[in-house]
């Protein structure tokens, strides 16, 4: 196998955590992409192949989230944050594999950042944005985020409606 011969192979996937979304058809594809990552990591533990899973706390500021208007800007983090995360799994040492992880936590515990060091991530950097997507494995909350059809992107455009944070704890 090729990855063998690479002096410090990774496999990250950014997907969220097995049980962290249930999206009706994606699913199945998303937990199966974190399973693979998880496979990697115990058919090649000891051998300096390292497999995990990465995913954001909360929206993370692409044109996505733009186009679909998910949430006030207010609710999300630059991608930076998912940058810097991936950046330290490939520097991490070949050990540290066969993890589920979120992108802030993995940043706190491993990197040791505090919260004044994640505000250089927040979209606003007045406002701590809540954690969404991490939020239902917590039980905190909702983890499910109204979003668009791309069928239908420029009617949803169109509408140009946001989503305030009460409206999405509802969802």
């Amino acid at each position: 196998m090729l990855l063998l011969t690479v002096r410090s192979p990774l496999i990250c996937v950014l997907l969220p955590r097995v049980l962290l979304f249930l999206f009706f058809n994606t699913a199945f594809l998303l937990c199966a992409q974190t399973m693979v990552a998880m496979g990697v990591a115990a058919e090649y533990e000891g051998q300096n192949i390292s497999g995990n899973a990465l995913w954001p706390a909360t929206v993370i500021e692409s044109l996505a989230s733009k186009n679909f208007k998910m949430g006030s800007t207010d609710m999300w983090r630059k991608a930076n944050i998912i940058a810097d995360a991936t950046v330290g799994l490939v520097c991490d040492t070949g050990d540290f594999s066969g993890h589920a992880l979120i992108d802030d936590e993995y940043l706190k515990q491993r990197w040791n950042l505090n919260d004044d060091d994640l505000i250089k991530y927040r979209y606003n950097p007045d406002v701590d944005p809540p954690r969404l997507l991490a939020a239902a494995e917590s039980g905190e909350g909702s983890a499910f985020i109204k979003r668009g059809e791309v069928g239908r992107l420029d009617r949803d455009m169109d509408s140009n409606q946001e989503l305030s944070l009460n409206e999405i704890s509802k969802l």
